[in-house]
């Protein structure tokens, strides 16, 4: 690893940093208020019902491939050039549905679109161990998670609202990517290619001068990024089921348990570089976890909605803290040659957790209903959350230095 000081990056680099964490959430959002309006115009079937689904389905595969190839990307070629050409390919393939007419043609660019996000955000993570030092990063993860779920707060209803014009013309707001691309252009000119210094303070707090190790992959930590997409995004699954419980089948009501979920989420997520600075990363992975069991125990107990929101609540803090540490976690165990592979297996944990998840729980679903699921939820939270701490998950792994 480089022992030479930073480059104090410019407050364009910053901007494309901060832009990448966008990528991954839009090319959920963006679709979710459509599907209805798209399946009513392009749906002649059963077949086509199920396609228009899977304009959002398509995304996970997407992201896992998208990870594994951007993730080698990242680490043998220029990280400018793979910028630059995924940004230009998610504003492609993300708005290429204004003009397509064709089911198959828009599931082959929603692919492309997964991909190309996923790349963007690998090179925006890997970025932030290039440019900081260790005592940096984790303010930098976890402004990239409130980028990450502002963008989600803002395209939900901007989707929704253009949508209302037409449902194409929201696909549009995939030409975001146009200025990220032209940005990195200009802005990753002089980034640096390597990982920043360690601290002099760091270095004195080791015993002496050493390199972060990366022999081994951090299987722990992806283990980290699998349980949380199967565990806390469930939640936001069976929200839609789970309100019927207090007599209600409201969608304005779903909608604004979410919202407020991710609006604490990210307001936490802006604070995890305060609070990474007292407490190291595998306690933040325990209190994560620990407060994910939490607020699912609340959920699967609510004697009403007032008590649901308190739990969501309680589980936008854990998200909130949980992603940046995940992320600070890998940037400060693997070295520079190794973020981007490392960075694109941690997203595609995250991405097919959800979906392992949801396939191992529908059996139980009718045998012990959506509470019953949620209790069980919190028990398997905990004892993650016992696992990290005991397990030390998130220490960085040191070797001295050659």
């Amino acid at each position: 690893m480089s022992t030479a000081a930073p480059q104090r990056p410019s407050w364009l680099l910053k901007l494309v940093i901060i832009l990448s964490a966008s990528t991954q959430t839009l090319a959920f959002t963006v679709p979710m208020p459509l599907l209805s309006r798209m399946a009513a115009d392009l749906a002649r079937g059963p077949a086509d019902a199920y396609m228009v689904k899977m304009v959002m389905g398509v995304i996970g595969p997407a992201i896992v491939a998208g990870a594994a190839l951007g993730g080698l990307l990242v680490d043998k070629g220029p990280r400018r050039a793979t910028m630059v050409g995924a940004g230009i390919l998610f504003a492609l393939a993300g708005a290429a549905p204004f003009i397509l007419r064709n089911l198959p043609a828009i599931l082959a660019t929603r692919f492309l679109l997964g991909m190309a996000a996923t790349a963007v955000a690998t090179v925006g993570t890997a970025l932030v161990g290039d440019c900081f030092d260790e005592t940096r990063r984790p303010a930098w993860t976890g402004a990239l998670g409130a980028a990450a779920l502002a963008a989600g707060v803002l395209s939900l209803p901007a989707a929704g609202v253009i949508g209302e014009i037409g449902w194409r013309y929201a696909y549009l707001l995939y030409l975001l990517g146009l200025p990220i691309a032209a940005l990195a252009l200009v802005g990753m000119r002089t980034a640096p290619r390597g990982g920043a210094a360690p601290t002099a303070a760091a270095a004195a707090s080791a015993g002496a001068p050493r390199a972060i190790s990366a022999r081994n992959y951090p299987f722990e930590i992806f283990a980290m990024a699998f349980l949380n997409g199967a565990l806390f995004t469930l939640p936001t699954v069976y929200l839609s089921f789970y309100v019927k419980k207090f007599g209600v089948d409201d969608p304005t009501l779903v909608s604004g348990l979410l919202t407020t979920s991710s609006l604490v989420a990210a307001v936490f997520a802006v604070l995890y570089g305060r609070v990474r600075k007292r407490l190291s990363s595998t306690a933040l992975f325990g209190i994560a976890f620990a407060l994910g069991g939490a607020s699912l125990a609340m959920l699967a107990l609510a004697p009403s909605v007032l008590v649901a929101e308190a739990a969501m609540v309680v589980l936008g803090v854990a998200s909130g803290w949980f992603t940046p540490n995940l992320f600070a976690a890998i940037l400060d165990t693997v070295d520079e040659h190794h973020r981007g592979r490392a960075s694109g297996i941690t997203y595609a944990s995250a991405a097919i957790g959800p979906a392992v998840g949801i396939t191992a729980l529908e059996p139980l679903v009718a045998r012990i209903g959506v509470d019953g699921v949620f209790l069980l939820l919190a028990g398997l939270c905990i004892v993650t959350a016992a696992g990290a701490v005991i397990g030390r998950v998130g220490r960085p792994r040191l070797a001295p230095a050659s």
